[in-house]
């Protein structure tokens, strides 16, 4: 009797692994349609997806997690572009350019936690006699059966810099990274609508560390913490601040299986679960070719 209870309990528990097991197979095949996810070492998300000599730059889910944005860049960084997969039918889409691609260059997607907004950056013109070599900030609304005309988001205090890489918090409030012409005093910036109206930046500060050559933020909708990319001499790192009685604390450097010079665009996934970012080797020379987009549990990374 004693034998056949214990088969019986290895065999009830056995049952019990295994279904957690399925169940969560079956989460990430329904959010991600993966065969497997990363636990804390990164991995390569789809690296199909990225046509031979172009450069992948970041990738990111609407937030119903049905499609999946991605930017794709050629390697002297004249030619930016936003592609996108859907999900239908448990499969992903072949990839197709975004709704508000144009002739000029996109780049820098991100979607408002409830869904309703889409914003990026683009180098097209601001007025019929403005120049396109400068990137501003769009956004999009959602409508029925789609988007909304684009809409150029005038941020005072930006005049004549370069603004990119948008990141809306729940109340509103952007992140965003800015740089003159010949691409100086990059740092890290934050905007707040008043009745719909954004308000001149502010530069964002942290209790402690400096914020110069850095760029790319991620918020959390909450802004309980601002994860971001800093600019070396050769190579980028990724950085992570939290938020404590309304300031920045000082940021902390992601561990070493993350920074192997890697290039940086953080993103947390809807979910909450995984952090995806660009990887690949990067000089000022020789871009290299080999830019991809790995993703891996946010379990340690969110850890403070």
């Amino acid at each position: 009797m004693k034998t056949i209870r214990q088969s019986i309990g290895v065999l009830f528990l056995t049952t019990i692994i295994g279904c957690n097991t399925t169940m969560k197979m079956n989460t990430e095949q329904e959010l991600y349609l993966a065969e497997y996810s990363p636990s804390d070492t990164p991995v390569l998300f789809k690296p199909e997806l990225i046509p031979d000599k172009q450069l992948a730059h970041a990738g990111v889910f609407t937030p119903d997690m049905n499609e999946y944005y991605y930017t794709l860049s050629n390697a002297s960084f004249s030619e930016f572009t936003v592609m996108y997969i859907r999900k239908i039918a448990d499969k992903w889409t072949a990839p197709k350019e975004a709704f508000f691609n144009s002739s000029y260059l996109e780049h820098g997607v991100h979607f408002t936690e409830d869904g309703q907004w889409v914003y990026f950056s683009s180098t097209r013109p601001v007025s019929k006699e403005g120049n396109s070599s400068n990137w501003h900030i769009w956004r999009s609304k959602k409508i029925k059966n789609g988007w909304g005309e684009a809409q150029r988001i005038n941020i005072p205090g930006m005049e004549g810099k370069s603004i990119s890489h948008p990141s809306v918090t729940r109340s509103g409030r952007m992140y965003f990274h800015s740089y003159n012409p010949d691409f100086s005093d990059m740092a890290l910036f934050v905007t707040e609508p008043i009745e719909g109206v954004f308000q001149k930046a502010k530069k964002v500060v942290f209790a402690e560390g400096e914020n110069n050559n850095t760029l790319t933020p991620f918020v959390a909708p909450d802004e309980s913490y601002l994860l971001f990319e800093k600019k070396f001499d050769d190579f980028f790192e990724i950085y992570i601040s939290y938020r404590d009685n309304g300031e920045w604390q000082r940021p902390k450097r992601l561990a070493d299986n993350i920074n192997t010079k890697n290039l940086g665009n953080p993103y947390i996934t809807p979910d909450g679960q995984y952090l995806f970012y660009a990887s690949g080797q990067w000089s000022e020379n020789t871009p290299a070719n080999d830019w991809l987009i790995k993703w891996v549990s946010t379990k340690d990374v969110l850890t403070r």
